[in-house]
């Protein structure tokens, strides 16, 4: 038998694939997620389980080797206590009152810049950019509106992560961690997953549409707006510029600007067939570009969200639980049917190579 510093060293390192092959991997991932005093306190008490030391990381090592001695009934055990805090979570969950109350952001903008870092595009755009205090004073509206953009944009994400995450537990396969624990959201038919639900990244689909000898997206509208005279402000950020030049040529309602909207919807399409069909190049791609904050060689399911008329309003797909909830349900129902093999992945990240299980599961309004 492993010993308990053994699980700890692999967990420590990022060598996370044999958690997911190996029993007792497996346990001292569960009880990891107890690992907190007041989870801890909780299940010694649900299970009536005595141990010599009141430290909880003593107590965390002590349960792993006492409960070692028979595996299978101590997973069990654990995925009981854990069933009982989930159904006692989610049942306190309004998933009506939540959505509802999500469904009241009109809009999403992220007040900091392209990595998310609000600090960041402060110190960038106003701190070191501006000498005079009085012009300093004379941004405190607009501070305002980047700072409350960048609030609500977090606060919608993680409400939604929250609604999401309960469609996922409260689905028989899935038995969710007590506490949290770095890397794991959940366990599927004991499998342990990381969620993460995004779009389709914008560098992603640009060196896609470069492969096929496409302009990224950006270049294509800038240069046909340019073409029709549609004006712009060159100095916005990549979306408005988009956003901006997409409304004015739906506006327009030219045959021009028509053959240009369908063009720019065709090349979507094409890209969203090759990613259905090349799900591991996806998968690969955001293990291997994710930030040094951000990074994690765990099992992840990547929930793909897509708003095939409107590429640009597939955050709002994060709040829609009637088509969520059934695409979501289905993958789940047919996860004991997956090969494992086939979700088998490695990546390397600063020249080291990683190996992981991954799946990608798209959601897409038509």
């Amino acid at each position: 038998m492993k010993n308990f510093d053994y699980w700890k060293t692999k967990f420590d390192k990022q060598e996370l694939l044999d958690f997911s092959d190996n029993k007792e991997g497996l346990l001292w991932l569960k009880l990891k997620s107890i690992s907190k005093k007041d989870p801890m306190k909780k299940f010694l008490k649900f299970t009536n389980i005595k141990t010599i030391s009141q430290n909880v990381k003593r107590c965390w090592r002590e349960l792993y080797e006492k409960m070692s001695e028979d595996i299978d009934s101590s997973i069990a055990l654990l995925d009981s206590y854990a069933q009982e805090e989930s159904n006692a979570y989610l049942s306190a969950l309004n998933i009506g009152f939540l959505s509802d109350e999500l469904y009241k952001v009109q809009h999403f903008k992220w007040g900091g810049d392209q990595t998310n870092s609000l600090d960041k595009y402060l110190v960038s755009h106003y701190v070191k950019t501006i000498s005079s205090y009085d012009i300093l004073q004379s941004k405190f509206q607009e501070i305002g509106e980047v700072s409350y953009g960048y609030v609500i944009s977090s606060w919608y994400n993680h409400w939604t992560s929250i609604l999401i995450e309960s469609v996922f537990k409260s689905h028989p396969h899935v038995i969710p961690t007590v506490g949290q624990v770095k890397g794991v959201d959940f366990f599927i038919n004991n499998y342990p997953f990381d969620l993460k639900v995004t779009h389709l990244p914008r560098e992603f689909v640009k060196e896609i549409m470069t492969n096929k000898g496409y302009k990224s997206e950006l270049t294509f509208l800038k240069s046909e707006a340019k073409k029709l005279g549609i004006t712009f402000d060159k100095k916005a950020s990549e979306d408005t510029i988009k956003y901006l030049i997409l409304n004015k040529l739906m506006d327009l309602n030219t045959r021009e600007s028509r053959n240009i909207l369908n063009t720019v919807s065709c090349r979507r399409s094409e890209i969203l067939d090759y990613v259905r069909n090349n799900p591991k190049q996806l998968a690969k791609w955001l293990y291997e570009k994710q930030g040094d904050m951000r990074f994690g060689a765990e099992n992840r399911i990547f929930l793909i969200l897509i708003d095939n008329k409107e590429w640009e309003n597939s955050w709002t797909l994060k709040r829609n639980i009637s088509l969520l909830r059934p695409t979501i349900a289905s993958y789940l129902d047919k996860f004991e049917e997956k090969n494992l093999l086939d979700m088998r992945l490695e990546f390397v990240y600063k020249s080291r190579r990683y190996t992981t299980y991954a799946d990608v599961l798209f959601v897409v309004k038509d």
